[in-house]
């Protein structure tokens, strides 16, 4: 369960990054939701 909840917070924080940067630059919102998914996921696996 503890995963689960882990797996939709980093899902819940990389969408409120990439809306947040989506009205300014898309490419960057794009770019840093996908790095948050990746630290994460690095994080995770330490």
């Amino acid at each position: 369960m503890q995963s689960l909840a882990a797996l939709l917070a980093t899902l819940v924080c990389s969408y409120a990054v990439y809306r947040f940067w989506k009205h300014r630059h898309e490419t960057l919102g794009i770019v840093l939701g996908l790095s948050v998914v990746a630290g994460a996921m690095v994080l995770h696996h330490l």
